[in-house]
């Protein structure tokens, strides 16, 4: 098709210009509030405003080819912003002659350093949730599960699907889907147990059964305190002659659970 041109704007572009110029017109409060949501310090006024000059030029020249301006104007807000902001940081000028410059100096350094403690303190927690993670699996899993799962674990940051799974460990699509399903929801009631009981909920659960066989009295008082730090992680605080609404508390509990 044969299509004029005018200092290289393509003429037939001109409709495409008109819908988006009515669709920024329609949707100038909404731009405006998305631009105002990815930096609210900044001038987000002016960041609508030059995309709209910088899409609106693009279109001209080159069209427009997708299904709606939406997406393409929201992508197009975050990637300018993102723009400018390297380019602000670039060629910030600093004033040493300013006596807050200094301030803001140790202000900066304080700050990287507290981020640094709270990155070590992740790493750390990850660290100790994963040891206790690969504990649980050694202990209560076969090597195939075991296998399975430590796979994908490994990998999660990769966001692999249980089709590209099942290809990298040579099992079957249903069989690791379920796997994984199963040991997520079982680490998801008994990881915590496990870290500070060394027990998992069957254990628990059955030991609360055998615990429940016995009537509540003076001689074993201690026991059944001691089971129920077990089932919520903290002391019963009441005192003996409440030991009746001690045992309830368990039992709810245990139907609850079992």
């Amino acid at each position: 098709m044969w299509r004029k041109k005018t200092n290289g704007k393509n003429l037939n572009n001109y409709d495409k210009i008109r819908e988006f110029d009515q669709f920024y017109s329609n949707n100038y409060r909404y731009l405006l509030g998305f631009s105002k949501s990815i930096n609210p310090q900044a001038d987000y006024e002016s960041l609508t405003h030059d995309l709209y000059i910088r899409a609106r030029n693009r279109i001209e020249v080159n069209g427009f080819s997708g299904d709606t301006f939406l997406n393409y104007t929201r992508v197009g807000l975050m990637n300018l912003y993102k723009s400018n902001y390297r380019s602000d940081k670039k060629h910030q000028l600093i004033d040493i002659e300013n006596p807050d410059y200094y301030g803001c100096v140790e202000e900066h350094l304080q700050m990287k350093e507290y981020q640094e403690e709270q990155q070590d303190e992740l790493n750390n927690l990850n660290t100790y949730l994963t040891s206790n993670v690969y504990e649980y699996l050694d202990k209560y899993t076969t090597p195939k599960e075991q296998y399975i799962f430590k796979t994908y674990y490994l990998l999660s940051h990769h966001h692999i699907n249980y089709k590209e799974l099942s290809r990298i460990t040579g099992y079957s699509i249903t069989s690791v889907s379920n796997i994984i399903k199963r040991l997520k929801k079982q680490l998801r009631v008994s990881l915590s147990l496990y870290i500070r009981e060394g027990i998992n909920m069957e254990e628990l659960l059955e030991q609360t059964r055998l615990q429940l066989l016995e009537p509540i009295n003076a001689g074993n008082w201690e026991k059944y305190k001691a089971l129920y730090k077990k089932i919520y992680g903290s002391d019963y605080r009441k005192c003996e002659c409440k030991r009746q609404n001690l045992m309830n508390e368990i039992i709810n509990w245990y139907n609850q659970n079992k």
